[in-house]
Formats: C-alpha cells, structure tokens, sequence
C-alpha cells in the first residue's frame, strides 16, 4: 500500500508501472462489455497514474474538471439568445 501513497519517484519505464499497466488491461478485459464500468475502471487508473506522476497536482485536476462540468451545466440550462 505504500507504493501507492508515496508520491515520490514513479516513472513510466519501471517495474511498477508495467505491472500496473497489466493489471489495467486485465481488468479492462473483465469489463469490456459494460461502459459505465469500463469508464470509472479507466478514470480510476487515470487518476492513479497522474497521482504517482505528479502528486497532489491530481486534486487542482478534479476540482478543474468538477468545475468546468459545473459551469457547462450552468450554460445549458440558460435560455434566450444571451445563454453563451
């Protein structure tokens, strides 16, 4: 459990990184049928990537992203000429 909090050195071309990758593909082979599943199983192994690679910068990422999801709500649910 260590690895995955020390947000030390991470770097594509280890041993660590392969394994996680093979594991990813498994696990995106055991939910291939099913979207939803297939999207949160890659958005969870995204974030964990971007966490070993670039530390708590993964927080400023999602609360972008919350955001702009946030304020695209917002535009859509204007009316009139004026909504964008």
């Amino acid at each position: 459990m260590d690895i995955l909090l020390n947000t030390g050195s991470f770097s594509l071309a280890s041993g660590w990184f392969l394994i996680a990758f093979l594991i990813l593909l498994m696990g995106y082979v055991a939910v291939i049928g099913k979207r939803r599943a297939r999207n949160l199983y890659l958005l969870a192994f995204s974030l964990l990537f971007y966490w070993k690679l670039s530390g708590w910068y993964v927080l400023l990422l999602v609360a972008v992203a919350f955001n702009d999801w946030m304020l695209g709500r917002a535009v859509v649910g204007k009316e009139g000429v004026r909504r964008k």
